[in-house]
């Protein structure tokens, strides 16, 4: 900690009784030129965003009546009413937390959102991004702390917000990153400081779900923030594991996109084969048919979070998909001059990332991260594959199977 870290608060104790005492409730308008910086400016673009497009979203209703609708369509949450924002996944990179934060910022009724930070970034990047950290509501968690000082503020500091009726907190639902793209397991923090007091004082809390999908072979790649219909929790429906509920909703909210449907069927295909298989036009015929009908039942389904762009402009979007497997070598042409799918790279996990990247068992989850952050960027298909998995790859499996 420097001493200029130190003049500007940026200490421990000293953010976390600064965000208890804060009377902030409301984005205003200086935060919204804030994210429009963020979102316009190409340096800042870049550098946190990651040149990803954002696409905000409001689904309402339940699986074979879904309707996604406009992100000013989302219901105001009304002032002195116990309100938690539970997101996931929560991946690997700050512009995946900037999309959050931005996203969460944009809602119609500008409810301003505290919520826990890795201490690592008050500390670690420098003291702008500590400012900025502390501007927008964070405030630091140690984890894995052996200081029970530390953990003691930790935990007054969530009580505090849970038993605020005037300030919104924010928690990753799996109290981790998951650098696979894939939804976790829910951790039992949130719910347990929720249920607490509901038990206590008989006062319902309201927990919005917030699925986090992206497509990272759109070009530029995008993110997508599903925010889902308000829960709200009292002692009538206080049963246990309710976090689950809000869990479950979170994962069959997230986005699926052309993308994520055609890297699951061209995965499944190489699933039963154990060399590399050629690629021709019956084969792209018949790939192309199974993509299409396949998005074209769930559209009338309405029992996923199909894009609606999924529909139109298939042949297009097929060929994009294919030239990027091509620059990726996902495909890749012979000496003679034949396609030919590249069946070590469709058969790739992350769990075979996980043991080329983790230099020991003995890591953190958040040394464990840093390691495989790159996951995304450097094996896109089989990223994309896990991210909706859970979603449509048993269908896809059995369509082809």
């Amino acid at each position: 900690m420097s001493l200029l870290q130190k003049i500007l608060g940026l200490e421990y104790n000293d953010i976390i009784n600064y965000q208890i005492k804060r009377k902030k409730i409301k984005f205003n308008s200086g935060d919204r030129f804030f994210f429009e910086l963020f979102i316009n400016h190409p340096l800042l673009q870049r550098a946190v965003m990651q040149n990803h497009t954002l696409t905000l979203e409001y689904l309402h209703g339940e699986p074979g009546s879904l309707e996604v609708r406009d992100i000013s369509k989302f219901p105001e949450i009304p002032l002195l009413l116990y309100t938690s924002f539970a997101f996931a996944p929560h991946l690997a990179s700050i512009g995946d937390v900037a999309a959050g934060v931005i996203g969460i910022g944009s809602l119609p009724g500008h409810d301003f959102v505290y919520g826990p930070s890795k201490r690592s970034n008050f500390t670690d990047y420098g003291v702008l991004l500590g400012l900025v950290l502390k501007y927008f509501g964070a405030f630091p968690i140690g984890r894995g702390s052996e200081v029970a000082g530390e953990q003691f503020s930790e935990i007054k500091t969530l009580t505090s917000f849970i038993n605020s009726p005037d300030k919104h907190i924010g928690i990753a639902i799996e109290g981790t990153r998951q650098s696979s793209g894939r939804p976790g397991t829910a951790q039992g923090g949130l719910e347990k400081f929720i249920k607490k007091h509901i038990e206590k004082t008989g006062i319902q809390h309201t927990v919005v779900p917030m699925a986090v999908s992206i497509d990272a072979i759109a070009s530029p790649p995008s993110y997508f923030l599903t925010f889902c219909d308000p829960i709200s929790f009292g002692k009538e429906n206080l049963h246990e594991n309710f976090m689950e509920q809000v869990f479950n909703k979170i994962k069959e909210s997230m986005k699926v996109t052309y993308n994520h449907v055609a890297s699951t069927f061209l995965i499944e295909y190489a699933a039963s084969r154990d060399r590399d298989f050629m690629i021709d036009e019956d084969f792209m015929e018949q790939l192309y048919s199974q993509i299409n009908r396949y998005i074209a039942a769930h559209q009338a389904s309405k029992k996923i979070n199909l894009d609606a762009r999924a529909i139109h402009n298939t042949k297009n979007s097929f060929n994009r998909f294919i030239q990027f497997c091509k620059d990726k070598e996902i495909l890749y042409y012979d000496q003679k001059g034949y396609l030919y799918a590249n069946v070590s790279k469709l058969h790739f996990t992350f769990e075979m990332y996980e043991k080329e990247k983790l230099p020991s068992e003995n890591l953190s989850l958040t040394e464990q991260g840093e390691h495989t952050r790159y996951f995304r960027k450097e094996h896109p298909l089989p990223y994309m594959e896990g991210m909706t998995r859970h979603i449509i790859g048993e269908e896809i499996r059995n369509r082809i199977h």
